[in-house]
């Protein structure tokens, strides 16, 4: 038994990549469809689809796919598709529902598959199990609300514009530490001079108060040489110790 799941969603982040040409679809969830049917997440085989993992429109069997699923995987409560739309070269029609859907014209997909069925008359809803899927199309409407585009965002940005930004920012900032680095050794080479420059003005200031007190004591010695030359009662050896006082200081 064939059976169509929906998918739409308003987008809040890009899952868009025009370059590759990539949208990212939530093919099916637990959620009560409007067929009054679920598919428990746990009952999904998509080993075979992966063998072959078509994309077609509107479910029909007959027809060239429009895309391929790149990687097909369970998310939690959620079977997402990564699908790859074929370019206008290889198929135009492929290229115009690839646009449908960049767009906003197209939100939906719906999944084709086949599986045991019960029904509860209490519940009044029908449960799929051993559920084998065959395909994922792309559709106006889907049975089920959450099969949707997943998480596609403005239109002018995508993930690699995204990784870009980032690259930039980082490099950025990269700058800026170095800048910052340079600046404080610069800082720290003016403060060393700074010092070298104070602690040699310090040693000049104290060999000025050295000279200083030199100058008084030769100065004294000049006086009492002064006052012993001028008694005749002084010896020669007062003088000769006043001039040995004075060469001292000379050589020191």
């Amino acid at each position: 038994m064939d059976k169509l799941q929906k998918l739409l969603l308003t987008l809040e982040q890009k899952s868009i990549d025009d370059n590759e040409r990539i949208i990212t679809f939530i093919g099916s969830t637990p959620q009560l469809d409007r067929d009054k049917e679920v598919i428990p997440i746990s009952e999904w085989n998509i080993d075979n689809y992966k063998k072959n993992p078509v994309i077609l429109w509107a479910h029909n069997y007959s027809a060239l796919p429009i895309g391929k699923s790149l990687d097909t995987w369970i998310d939690g409560n959620r079977l997402m598709f990564k699908v790859q739309f074929a370019s206008k070269d290889t198929y135009e029609f492929a290229d115009t529902v690839y646009k449908l859907y960049k767009e906003k014209y197209l939100n939906a997909v719906s999944v084709g598959f086949n599986g045991s069925w019960r029904y509860d008359e209490n519940t009044k809803v029908g449960t799929y199990t051993n559920v084998e899927l065959y395909e994922l199309s792309a559709v106006p409407v889907p049975a089920n609300p959450d099969a949707l585009v997943y998480m596609r965002g403005i239109e002018d940005k995508t993930l690699k514009d995204i990784a870009k930004q980032c690259d930039e920012f980082c490099d950025t900032k990269k700058n800026n530490d170095n800048k910052q680095d340079d600046i404080i050794k610069s800082l720290q080479d003016e403060n060393k001079n700074l010092t070298e420059k104070i602690l040699k003005l310090e040693n000049e200031i104290k060999e000025l108060n050295k000279t200083d007190n030199e100058d008084k004591e030769i100065l004294e010695l000049i006086n009492k040489y002064k006052s012993v030359s001028s008694h005749k009662d002084n010896t020669n050896d007062d003088l000769k110790s006043l001039i040995n006082k004075f060469k001292n200081i000379k050589e020191n």
